[in-house]
């Protein structure tokens, strides 16, 4: 496992090593900018964070590389679970990167005020997009591929914005109160990221070569 996350990591530093500092940009941007502007760098620094692994994924996939991988000792399991691990750890450093900028931020005074409440609720915001956004991509991709796996994301992203839509438009007509704990939201989304890995592996398994 340890390998392949070298692996990966070779292939991020070589092909987008001017990308890694993109998240750290928007961080800072968002940090020093409170309000509805900065949330969308933030948000904008979760999306680039958790397309890393697909972008990796896109390389191996042009490059053959799951055709070389059967030869060599490792498992279609571990194969699999190491874009999750990767997924994980770049989700501990966005995270880990924010509290760090917002706490020099606030501590010099840059017009930030660091807040444990607000923090909190930001990387909360973070884990959620990051763990729900690679939840639905990751089992499409291995089963269908990273191209035909895009296109059915898309499309299953549209069917939950559409449901989420006409859920939050049913509950107005009718005076409906949906009041759900952010707690729950990230249960929910670590429940789905669990369930993806599981099925993840399933469809590798059952994929030719």
């Amino acid at each position: 496992m340890k390998g392949l996350l070298l692996k990966d990591w070779f292939i991020l530093w070589n092909q987008c090593k001017y990308m890694l500092f993109i998240p750290v940009v928007f961080i800072t941007v968002s940090v020093l900018n409170p309000g509805n502007e900065g949330l969308i760098f933030f948000l904008m620094s979760g999306v680039i964070l958790a397309m890393f692994p697909l972008t990796i994924m896109g390389f191996d996939e042009r490059s053959k590389w799951d055709n070389y991988a059967m030869t060599m000792p490792y498992s279609r399991t571990q194969l699999v679970l190491s874009k999750y691990c990767l997924t994980l750890f770049g989700m501990a450093v966005g995270c880990a990167l924010y509290f760090i900028i917002s706490l020099v931020v606030g501590f010099m005074g840059w017009g930030h005020v660091f807040s444990w409440e607000q923090t909190i609720f930001l990387l909360g915001i973070l884990v959620f997009g990051i763990l729900f956004y690679s939840g639905l991509t990751y089992p499409l991709i291995f089963k269908f591929g990273v191209e035909k796996g895009r296109i059915w994301f898309f499309a299953t992203t549209i069917l939950v914005s559409a449901g989420a839509g006409f859920l939050y438009s049913f509950s107005r007509k009718w005076g409906l109160q949906l009041d759900f704990s952010p707690v729950w939201f990230l249960v929910l989304a670590v429940i789905l990221f669990i369930a993806s890995a599981f099925l993840s592996v399933h469809f590798y398994k059952r994929r030719e070569f």
